[in-house]
């Protein structure tokens, strides 16, 4: 769900029609107290000077680090300046509102990606050597589509990625080919947040759709969608994402 605070009914609509699961409140208490359920939170305010609830907003960052926010306010040299103040992963303006839906999309994917790092990085199975060799994959201007590549990027052999992860499969950690396809989808999302089905997405990110759908599917393990069907929402790739690691063998 993505829960928004919005005391101003001149965007109140705006934010109303987005992409469902969305909650909207007027009442700061009952953010809060909704907060924790929400997979994103957004706070519209269009001016960001004496705003009452940034106190309120700081404590409840600090108890829900999980959640990205996105704040939507209005474009001003007083609000740019009041910026720094706000700690939160998107800053839209209330002039470019069309960017409101492809935030969301992104924050969450950059949340994901690093839940991912987060969870490689601390595997039994990955040593320092395998470290690195994740950095090269995560870091990449360009994901890369094969182990080959993979290997490149890291200056290895081109069969050392899939040697070394073959041991880390071994102690339960996930497969080169999960972490591969699982980047490679967070990747083009990113890229691309206004996407709306797989073959859209390969055009942007110039993928084959076929790769794509595949490497969602494993994500969503939603084996029924085709390459033409409606992307998965970003809930359903964290969630497929998550399935994945906790079951991995």
């Amino acid at each position: 769900m993505t829960l928004a605070f919005c005391a101003d009914p001149r965007f109140r609509a705006h934010v109303e029609v987005l992409t469902p699961p969305l909650a909207v409140t007027d009442d700061w208490d009952t953010f809060e107290h909704t907060a924790h359920r929400a997979a994103t939170l957004i706070v519209v305010t269009e001016s960001l000077r004496d705003w009452s609830h940034l106190d309120s907003m700081r404590r409840l960052r600090a108890r829900l680090p999980g959640v990205p926010w996105i704040l939507l306010t209005g474009r001003s040299e007083r609000n740019l300046l009041e910026l720094r103040r706000f700690e939160v992963e998107e800053v839209v303006f209330t002039t470019e509102l069309e960017r409101l839906e492809g935030a969301i999309r992104g924050v969450r994917v950059r949340k994901v990606r690093s839940t991912l790092a987060k969870f490689v990085s601390e595997h039994e199975g990955f040593t320092r050597y395998k470290k690195r060799l994740l950095r090269a994959l995560f870091e990449a201007n360009e994901p890369p589509r094969s182990c080959s590549e993979w290997g490149k990027l890291a200056h290895v052999a081109p069969d050392t990625v899939k040697y070394h992860f073959r041991h880390v499969k071994d102690r339960g950690g996930p497969p080169a080919s999960f972490l591969l396809n699982a980047n490679l989808v967070l990747a083009a999302l990113e890229s691309a947040p206004a996407a709306r089905s797989w073959s859209e997405l390969s055009a942007v990110v110039n993928v084959d759709s076929r790769r794509l759908h595949r490497a969602g599917t494993m994500l969503t393990q939603n084996a029924g969608q085709s390459p033409a069907a409606p992307l998965p929402s970003i809930q359903q790739v964290a969630k497929g994402l998550g399935q994945s690691l906790s079951s991995a063998p």
